[in-house]
């Protein structure tokens, strides 16, 4: 069997959001298994109110004295061409990460 890959591409916006959340360093950390799940299936997460736009989160974890935050992706896919577009990064609102409190 084989299982095709979507491949991921990054807007301008999303590079933006990424410098706002601490780099590329962190944030690829951060969001790696969104990053895997995008490139497998973008289909399987939910779609906002804007037709096309769908959203990932993080969930915020906590090991000990180290914590990485929640962080949300919003992206677009295209079925057409298996291109998923992130089109934005932030980090979560706090009152939105205690929802996806995650202790290791």
């Amino acid at each position: 069997m084989v299982t095709l890959l979507w491949a991921i591409v990054e807007d301008e916006n999303y590079l933006r959001g990424v410098a706002n959340c601490g780099g590329a360093r962190s944030v690829d950390e951060a969001i790696a298994p969104i990053l895997y799940a995008l490139a497998r299936y973008p289909m399987g997460f939910d779609e906002t109110d804007v037709k096309g736009m769908y959203l990932a989160r993080t969930k915020l974890r906590i090991n000990g004295p180290d914590f990485t935050l929640s962080h949300s992706v919003w992206f677009c896919p295209d079925e057409k061409t298996k291109t998923v577009e992130l089109r934005w990064i932030e980090i979560t609102a706090p009152d939105a990460m205690a929802d996806d409190l995650d202790y290791i």
